[in-house]
């Protein structure tokens, strides 16, 4: 194609590609490197705000665990809480109402400095006995501790100082966390719980602040629930997401905060939570069994490369502009002279060789245009001798054809000949095969009805298994060169279908079980479950790999028999190995010859058609795949048959 194309054309193309494929290239690599620069940016970004968010956590709830500690050692505390254990149930009583007095004294002083919501005391069961907020002293006292149920309090005398999730208080209408500490009693005897609860503002102006994360990003916390993440503060683009919102593990958004509350810290670019691709780096916040994502839309932090890559495009495309001119302008001078020269060219081509060019500098053009004229002079000479040299060739040319018609005649009998005695052999070997059988099959049906007579003796039982095995052999020949037959010819038809390899050499190793084991043998069977498909003919497929393990069964007398495939890019590869009696090397060129049979030069130890593997050549070769042989004599042999692999692409072929 480069090469039909016009000089001036090759010279502009030639400079575009100069300037131009350099420039995308370096365009290209700018803009990859400045993502990459961008990302790691971004990612190192992400982690420090997701650190530094971790810290003001800890921070926090560590102060909270130091209020918890303070409140669980007052001896107000550890005093009143067994009183107002005893009496919650009538809180009319002078006893209740004198402890609670005095729990109030110093509690809701330590509520108003810390700004807590409430501060509760707990029984061993979870029962809330004491709350210092109006409206939970009416509605929690006697209950269960909201956030709560009564399983839960056995483990949370082991688990000491410890904070509940976030969680919706209902007779708040907000959300909420509780930090919980256990009480003991001077004697060190457990009494219940100190119950700290406190709205999540301060805990959510840590996850929303959006300092440095630009106009996408956003932190963000969940935990883990059964088989999915549940969201636990409002979101940039969901402000109703705190404990609504969840991520059901394994599904294809929301994948930092899956990764997360499952324990697992990294980085990346990935899809969040609207399906919208994100640079990430999320994290496990151990003591509070968080799972915490900092991230950013990957349309903003690769903002700047974009930007470069335009502007990269847009200088490319005017240095293309120029080059163009430019070329345009230089591939004009040189091609103008070689122009006129090609018409000159072409005149004398057709035929006028008395044109001649002219030449009008000293240029490398120049000189062509002299030595086309030289090219010229010679060539009008030589055509004058050439028109004498043609009408003598023309004389012999013409004996020749008249010599060559007659062999082509000839050529064409003997071919005709040839298809003749080919159909003739097919026919008479139908014929021979029909009359053969015919009488064979009654024979065989008499012998085996003898063959079971009660009437026969063993000697003459003996007689008639000879007769019924060599009758049974003669028949399996007739059918061998009626196959060997068909398939030299083509007549052959063969199935078109997927074919398991794995399923049918499993099959083959089943029915040879048997045998092998008699002969006391091992039979390996080395073929691995995922082996790809072939398409063919099932039955032929089969027939090939019973008569090579067959031959393996009946050429080994001790060792081992193993069938071992594996499959490659292409192909599927299926071997029968034994450590049988081998094979001369002289012999291995006639191995898959019509009747012959190693046996022969064996002293025929054994029966056989000397078909079996002609016929193995020539079904495998129809099922476009190659057989062939290894062996060492004395030591065994390796019959291998590689056959093409079904691609998923491949369609059935038409019969």
């Amino acid at each position: 194609m480069f090469r039909d194309l016009k000089i001036g054309t090759k010279i502009v193309g030639g400079f575009l590609l100069v300037v131009l494929v350099p420039s995308l290239v370096a365009a290209y690599l700018s803009f990859i490197n400045a993502q990459n620069a961008l990302k790691q940016a971004a990612i190192v970004k992400l982690e420090t705000v997701a650190g530094l968010k971790e810290d003001k956590f800890e921070t926090f709830f560590d102060e909270l665990r130091k209020d918890l500690m303070v409140a669980q050692d007052y001896f107000n505390v550890k005093t009143n809480l067994p009183i107002v254990n005893q009496f919650y149930r009538n809180k009319a009583s002078s006893e209740y109402i004198a402890a609670e007095a005095m729990l109030n004294s110093q509690l809701k002083t330590f509520q108003e400095v810390k700004g807590f919501e409430d501060i509760m005391l707990v029984n061993p069961k979870g029962i809330v006995v004491y709350a210092i907020d109006e409206g939970h002293r009416r509605e929690r006292i006697g209950n269960i501790l909201p956030n709560h149920s009564d399983d839960d309090f056995a483990d949370e005398v082991e688990r000491e100082i410890h904070i509940n999730n976030i969680f919706f208080a209902e007779e708040d209408g907000k959300l909420e966390m509780m930090g919980v500490a256990p009480i003991h009693d001077f004697k060190g005897e457990f009494t219940g719980f100190v119950v700290f609860e406190f709205d999540v503002g301060e805990i959510y102006e840590i996850i929303l602040d959006t300092s440095g994360l630009g106009k996408s990003g956003e932190t963000l916390v969940g935990r883990k629930e059964g088989g999915y993440a549940l969201f636990l503060n409002p979101l940039r683009h969901d402000k109703d997401s705190a404990l609504k919102r969840k991520a059901t593990f394994g599904e294809e958004n929301a994948i930092p905060i899956q990764e997360a509350v499952q324990g697992r810290s990294g980085s990346g670019i990935t899809v969040d939570y609207r399906g919208e691709e994100v640079i990430a780096a999320w994290q496990y916040i151990p003591s509070l069994n968080w799972g915490m994502v900092a991230k950013i839309d990957t349309k903003e932090a690769f903002a700047p490369a974009v930007d470069l890559r335009n502007q990269t495009f847009l200088i490319t495309a005017l240095s293309f502009l120029i080059i163009l001119l430019l070329s345009h302008y230089l591939s004009r001078s040189i091609s103008g002279p070689l122009v006129a020269l090609r018409n000159i060219t072409l005149e004398v081509k057709q035929g006028d060789l008395t044109k001649r060019a002219q030449v009008k500098s000293n240029d490398e053009v120049g000189q062509l245009a002299g030595s086309f004229n030289e090219m010229a002079d010679k060539l009008e000479e030589a055509y004058r001798g050439l028109e004498e040299k043609v009408s003598t060739r023309t004389k012999e040319l013409m004996v020749s054809n008249r010599r060559l018609q007659g062999i082509a005649q000839n050529l064409t009998i003997a071919r005709t000949g040839l298809e003749k005695a080919v159909a003739e052999k097919g026919e008479f070997l139908n014929i021979a095969a029909h009359e053969l059988r015919t009488p064979l099959q009654p024979i065989i049906g008499y012998a085996d009805r003898l063959l079971h007579s009660e009437h026969l003796t063993s000697e003459q039982k003996e007689k008639i298994f000879i007769v019924l095995k060599s009758a049974d052999r003669l028949l399996r020949l007739v059918q061998d060169i009626l196959d060997i037959n068909k398939m030299e010819t083509g007549v052959m038809k063969f199935a078109s279908e997927e074919v398991s390899v794995a399923r049918l050499i499993k099959d083959v190793h089943e029915s040879f079980k048997p045998s092998v084991e008699d002969k006391k043998l091992q039979f390996i069977l080395d073929v691995p479950s995922h082996l790809g498909k072939v398409r063919g003919d099932l039955q032929r497929l089969m027939q090939v790999f019973v008569n090579l393990v067959g031959n393996a069964v009946k050429f080994t007398e001790e060792g081992s028999i193993t069938i071992r495939a594996k499959e490659e890019k292409d192909t599927v590869t299926v071997a029968v190995v034994d450590t049988g009696v081998g094979i001369d090397q002289k012999y291995i060129p006639k191995m898959f010859t019509k009747f012959f049979q190693i046996e022969h030069y064996l002293k025929r130890e054994h029966e056989g058609t000397g078909l079996g593997l002609a016929i193995c050549k020539e079904i495998v070769k129809a099922h476009k795949g190659e057989i062939s042989v290894e062996s060492v004599l004395g030591k065994g042999s390796t019959f291998k048959v590689v056959l093409p692999k079904l691609t998923n692409g491949e369609k059935k072929p038409s019969d």
